[in-house]
This record gives structure tokens, C-alpha cells and sequence, in this order.
């Protein structure tokens, strides 16, 4: 299938649209997929790519009124981004050619809850030791402000600083204009999802 003809901002754009229609219950996209199912099986050609949390309240398809095969969904607790999520981003830009990245925290991750509460029994550990950084983060930036949203919102901005730094390899698209990696945060209680720098 052919790259997306679309500029990074009209993909946002996209999303946003969609991301309205949802808070207003008029998802254009909820429909029988026997027919979409059967032209996917050639091939993906997906508009964005989305990292989110694991979360069964967090559907980027529904949140966003897209349908199958138009995202490229990387998620686990949390939102954190190891390896395994780098190279599923890295194989989104460089073989899919997606022109946007959407890096997206939400309200009550009860990943995020689990790193500020300190659990680190198990394989929690893991986890949270991914998520420190945000909470430090957190609360240096924003000592005043609920800890538990913050630390959301820090984690994406770190994993935005992260993927475009010229040591990525996602870095010559982004230089290009080709690509745009965007953070944000999906509210459970509005369904609005907010775009920060």
C-alpha cells in the first residue's frame, strides 16, 4: 500500500476531528468491518501512530473516530516506551511512513499510580523504574500540581524529548518535515484528548 499523502498537521487535525466527534457521540467509524478486514489483508497504510497506555478505557480507534487500519497502536502500562516500543515506532516511520507519532498519557493511569505510590514488588518494578524519571520530573516542574496527572503528562513530554533528539533514528524525517511526534493526554472523565508542547 502507498504511504499516507498527508502532512504531519493534517494527521493531527485528522485525529482532533475525530477526537470531537467522539465527545459528541457521532463516531462516523463504528460500522461492520467485513469489508475494511478484507481490503487490509493486502497491506496497512496507517495515518499515525499512537503509544498509549494498556488502559481498557484508552481505545485510540474510538477515541479518535478512526477506523481499522488507520492507527498504528504501540501500547503498555503506562505508555512507557522500552525497546521493544522504540523499534515498533522506528518500524512505523521508516516502513509505514507514518507523519505522526502521538505519544498519549491519560487521566488515572494506575501505572503512573503504582510508580507514585512506590510499588516495585514483581514484575511492577520494571515498570516503574521506567516511570521515575517522570516523577522526578514531575515534581520539580510542577511541585504544586497533582502529582498523579503530572507525572502522566511528564512521561510523554520525556518519551517526545527522547524520539527527537538527533540521535534518533527517527531525526532525518523529523528534520525533513516528514514527521511531527506529539504528546498529549486523554481526560476518562471529558473524553477530550489535550496536545501540550
Amino acid at each position: 500500500m502507498q504511504p499516507t499523502e498527508h502532512t504531519p498537521d493534517e494527521v493531527l487535525g485528522l485525529l482532533m476531528e475525530g477526537n470531537a466527534r467522539f465527545i459528541d457521540g457521532a463516531n462516523a467509524f463504528i460500522t461492520n468491518y467485513t469489508h475494511k478486514r478484507a481490503q487490509l489483508t493486502g497491506g496497512q497504510n496507517p495515518v499515525a501512530a499512537v503509544l498509549t497506555c494498556s488502559d481498557s478505557r484508552v481505545p485510540p480507534q474510538l477515541i479518535f473516530d478512526r477506523t481499522m487500519g488507520d492507527l498504528f497502536i504501540i501500547r503498555v502500562a503506562g505508555g512507557v516506551l522500552d525497546d521493544v516500543g522504540r523499534a515498533s515506532l522506528q518500524f512505523a516511520v521508516e516502513e509505514l511512513h507514518v507523519p505522526l507519532i502521538m505519544v498519549m498519557g491519560h487521566s488515572t493511569c494506575g501505572a503512573v499510580k503504582a510508580a507514585v505510590d512506590n510499588q516495585v514488588h514483581g514484575y511492577y518494578k520494571a515498570l516503574t523504574d521506567l516511570l521515575t524519571p517522570a516523577l522526578r520530573n514531575a515534581r520539580h516542574n510542577h511541585p504544586q500540581g497533582d502529582l498523579w496527572e503530572e507525572a502522566t503528562k511528564e512521561n510523554s513530554r520525556l518519551i517526545t524529548k527522547e524520539l527527537t533528539e538527533k540521535s534518533s533514528p527517527l531525526y532525518p524525517r523529523l528534520k525533513t518535515g516528514h514527521l511531527k511526534i506529539q504528546p498529549a493526554f486523554y481526560s476518562l472523565e471529558s473524553g477530550h484528548v489535550e496536545l501540550f508542547d
